[in-house]
């Protein structure tokens, strides 16, 4: 239960301290950076997506919010919209460093997301 609690209070925080650091990115951020993602064939990128999207789910979470589910019949449709919150936000912050920092740069880099708060 406090857990859950933390977490209830904890996420707009997050959430604001990370769209911050993406907006300030902003002046860094270099569209060309990105073309490595578009050469690719979509084909390796959907290959790619299936070893990883658990990752990047974080359903986890909904293990916690079971307890408090008064109406199933939207079930569905909150743990989908669950779902799009970190999926958004890991995909945000991938395209943010990547397009700061470039894809060489970020495949070698352990935290890409922390030196991207230290420019």
């Amino acid at each position: 239960m406090s857990l859950l609690r933390l977490n209830l209070l904890y996420l707009p925080v997050i959430v604001f301290i990370l769209l911050a650091v993406l907006i300030m990115s902003l002046g860094d951020f270099n569209i060309r950076l990105l073309k490595p993602a578009f050469v690719t064939p979509w084909s390796e990128i959907a290959l790619a997506a299936k070893e990883t999207s658990i990752s990047f789910l974080g359903f986890e979470i909904l293990l916690f919010y079971n307890v408090f589910i008064n109406k199933p019949q939207k079930t569905v449709k909150s743990v989908l919209i669950g779902l799009l919150v970190p999926l958004v936000m890991c995909e945000l912050v991938l395209v943010f460093v990547i397009g700061v920092f470039g894809s060489v740069v970020v495949a070698n880099t352990m935290y890409p997301l922390a030196e991207d708060i230290s420019i």
